[in-house]
């Protein structure tokens, strides 16, 4: 065993020595590849190929997202106490190298010697089916493979563009916040030991995965409050919406001085327009999915956009198994209720966040499903409503006026009651 050791040693270093007596003036340049043509087949075959190896990486991260949104309960606590332990102890690196080890132990023995034990270190979720058989064919693959590397490269160059914008203090009040984040991990590095920190930085990672991956999942709006990275992200600006921002404003201070110089005499149509143009407005539309729940299942009517008016609900979209657009408005003045639903039994259109019109001469409302900012959207129908109803007047206006003229009436009558019996008692002592 030593000397092949030894002659493997010897033979290691002559294949050193061998690259080391070769320089890039005696190697000859080697001349650059020539490009590929496109080819179809090929590109078919290799996104095939690469689909069908990423198949068990995808089963294992589905399996990992199941346990740490604690799928099964039992699995995910006995997994959480073992991390913590193991991090309070500063022996997780050598569990995880000892797994690893022996997973690899299991491997040797399934694919070498044709023994399987059934055990697996990773969870894993069996998909039913297999990804590589939903992959496009013709020229449809090639637009599906540019879409994708379309999408791929507007988030990377979203996530550069703010990750650049915050280190050159584009936004002095971001960048001055990530700074306070640093100075804190700073002073926290300089106070404690190593081993101390990196078990600080161990349970703030197992508490993020375990508890914070679960509450985003099941409230998505608290992640933009929490998780910092997802913080940052949706406050830091890019270079394009800097410039999509600054258009806008020259876009409306050029479009109120045209208002201010136009006549005030407008029809309804053209303020409509105007209310409905999303560039100018852009609180006024939100995209969302209508659904009548008086039809038969699944209710579904079509996709666009609703545009809230000062006088009704217009929703432009494009119906079920057709290709042309239509409209579909609804009057504030047939409206009877607007209230907030979930759709959580039939559909998921944004975890089931939806608005409920009721109106005149219907027994089950309109549901437009599927809007990202629900209750903005209700705060902005609720005032169009109330404005359209009465243009002076507010729905809580009305309210508090009719609850302190009922308070008035009540106690005038109290008041008018007491006098009442003051003069009765006192005709009574007089008649004695």
């Amino acid at each position: 065993l030593w000397k092949r050791l030894f002659a493997n040693v010897l033979i290691f270093v002559a294949e050193i020595l061998e690259c080391l007596s070769h320089t890039n003036e005696t190697v000859p340049v080697e001349s650059e590849n020539v490009r590929p043509p496109l080819n179809l087949f090929d590109l078919n075959r290799n996104m095939r190929r690469c689909y069908d190896e990423c198949q068990p990486y995808l089963e294992t991260f589905l399996g990992l997202r199941d346990l740490f949104l604690w799928r099964n309960p039992l699995s995910t606590l006995l997994l959480f106490w073992t991390s913590l332990y193991c991090i309070y102890r500063g022996c997780l690196i050598s569990v995880f190298l000892f797994l690893i080890l022996f997973q690899m132990l299991l491997n040797y023995f399934d694919h070498c010697c044709g023994i399987s034990f059934g055990i697996n270190i990773l969870p894993r979720r069996h998909c039913t089916k297999n990804i590589s058989e939903s992959i496009p064919q013709g020229s449809q693959l090639i637009s599906e493979v540019a879409r994708q590397v379309q999408l791929c490269l507007h988030y990377g160059a979203e996530i550069l563009e703010k990750f650049k914008n915050l280190l050159t203090w584009e936004n002095p009040n971001l960048t001055f916040r990530f700074c306070l984040i640093v100075l804190f991990y700073f002073v926290l590095s300089i106070l404690v030991t190593t081993s101390q920190f990196l078990t600080f930085l161990g349970f703030g990672i197992a508490g993020k995965l375990f508890i914070m991956q679960y509450l985003y999942f099941r409230f998505p709006r608290l992640r933009h409050q929490l998780d910092l990275i997802v913080w940052f992200y949706d406050r830091l600006p890019s270079n394009v919406s800097s410039r999509s921002s600054e258009a806008g404003m020259q876009q409306r201070s050029s479009s109120t001085h045209k208002v201010g110089n136009s006549a005030t005499t407008e029809s309804n149509n053209i303020e409509d327009q105007k209310r409905y143009s999303v560039k100018n407005n852009e609180k006024s539309a939100w995209h969302c999915v209508l659904l009548d729940k008086q039809k038969r299942f699944p209710y579904v009517v079509g996709t666009g956009r609703m545009y809230i008016s000062n006088r009704h609900i217009r929703f432009d979209y494009v119906p079920v198994r057709s290709t042309k657009s239509t409209s579909f408005s609804i009057e504030f003045g047939k409206i009877l209720a607007i209230t907030k639903g979930r759709l959580v039994k039939y559909f998921s259109f944004n975890d089931g966040m939806a608005i409920e019109v009721y109106t005149v001469g219907r027994q089950k409302p309109y549901v437009f499903a599927g809007i990202v900012d629900r209750d903005d959207c209700m705060q902005y129908l609720l005032a169009a409503a109330a404005e359209a109803l009465h243009p002076s007047w507010s729905l809580n206006a009305v309210l508090r006026y009719a609850l302190a003229l009922r308070g008035a009436l009540y106690a005038l009558q109290l008041l008018i009651n007491v006098a009442w019996l003051r003069y009765q008692k006192h005709s009574a002592s007089s008649l004695d």
